[in-house]
């Protein structure tokens, strides 16, 4: 491993940095492309959400504290989940928003989709189980729930938020308060086209114990 460059550009410690990328990390054809082609960086400290250009070695855009619905009040966490940016605050906010491209701006829409009873989020992670545009997103937080969204293709049209709800929850005790979550494809069940319906969830917690869950998202 070595350091291929330094940057700078967000004030108070990020805590959290997710790329967007490609599974298959192919080289994007056009701008439009890029923020799904590893050329992206979002990352999450006390003054908002940021956007890196790889490219460009610059900020792009950030979400500032105090934002439409108070969102990004001190973030906390930030994940890529395909087509979608997700972030979580101290206020137990989970966010999700279209990522934007050059072209397309910020008018991709953008919706609070729910809250924990208590933050801050600790962590997002994601499925896609539907070819139509449909994924999961999980997040944790101190409220010692973990939380499953499904987001729908429409999310951020007012008229049709409703498309965006939870669909599932597991609690812990305080003791076994959640840190951090991930999925992968359950074995035998791989990802065709980056889409399946049938995953393993590990999840960190604070009492050093790692569990693990089979999770089937079939009905979604």
């Amino acid at each position: 491993m070595r350091r291929a460059y330094a940057c700078v550009g967000v004030n108070r410690g990020p805590r959290c940095v997710a790329f967007a990328s490609t599974a298959d990390g192919d080289r994007a054809s056009s701008s439009d492309e890029a923020i799904i082609h590893g050329e992206k960086v979002f990352y999450c400290g006390g003054d908002g959400v940021h956007e890196y250009d790889v490219r460009e070695a610059r900020v792009e855009r950030t979400r500032r504290v105090g934002g439409a619905n108070g969102a990004y009040a001190d973030a906390r966490c930030v994940a890529v989940c395909g087509e979608w940016v997700v972030s979580g605050d101290s206020a137990g906010r989970v966010r999700c928003e279209r990522a934007p491209t050059p072209t397309s701006g910020e008018g991709r829409g953008s919706a609070v989709v729910g809250s924990h009873a208590r933050g801050p989020v600790r962590d997002a992670s994601w499925a896609n189980v539907g070819g139509d545009g449909v994924v999961v997103v999980l997040t944790c937080a101190d409220d010692g729930d973990l939380i499953a969204w499904r987001l729908g293709a429409e999310v951020g049209r007012e008229e049709e938020e409703r498309a965006a709800r939870e669909v599932g929850r597991v609690s812990f005790p305080s003791a076994s308060t959640p840190l951090c979550v991930d999925l992968t494809p359950a074995p035998g069940h791989d990802a065709v086209d980056g889409v399946a319906s049938r995953y393993v969830m590990a999840v960190g917690c604070v009492d050093g114990r790692v569990r693990v869950y089979a999770c089937d998202f079939t009905a979604l």
